[in-house]
């Protein structure tokens, strides 16, 4: 903070030596005497000792775990009844969406089983303790 602060501590110094000038020019011994405080405060700062910091804690291992091929296949989406189509035809549609969209969700829900044990897998090799 301390080093953020210095410049313009410095400025500071400047512009209170040239307003000093301005306002008393008979008196050069108060623009020296005005130049020194300022001075003095600005490395008064320069003294002191940061406190020191703690390291930061050490970011976990990066585990990469590719899904199997067949997990990451995408289903076909059920054909849209098109035309004249009748009732049964859009209850029949609504039924294999509602299937496609189901077994869609449960392949995400096994990935992420699949993806969690491989972390767990590599935690427990790694001599950690799987969560």
């Amino acid at each position: 903070m301390t080093v953020v602060i210095l410049p313009y501590w410095h400025f500071l110094v400047l512009c209170a030596s040239l307003a000093v000038l301005v306002w008393w020019p008979g008196r050069p011994c108060v623009v020296w005497l005005v130049c020194v405080a300022l001075l003095v405060m600005t490395l008064t700062g320069c003294a002191g000792t940061p406190e020191p910091e703690e390291p930061p804690e050490p970011l976990p291992a990066v585990v990469l775990c590719a899904l199997p091929a067949g997990m990451t296949e995408t289903k076909t989406e059920p054909v849209t009844p098109g035309g004249d189509y009748t009732q049964r035809e859009v209850a029949a549609y609504a039924t294999a969406l509602h299937q496609w969209g189901k077994a869609g969700w449960k392949r995400v829900a096994a990935s992420r089983e699949w993806s969690q044990d491989c972390v767990d897998r590599a935690a427990i090799r790694d001599g950690g303790h799987a969560e």
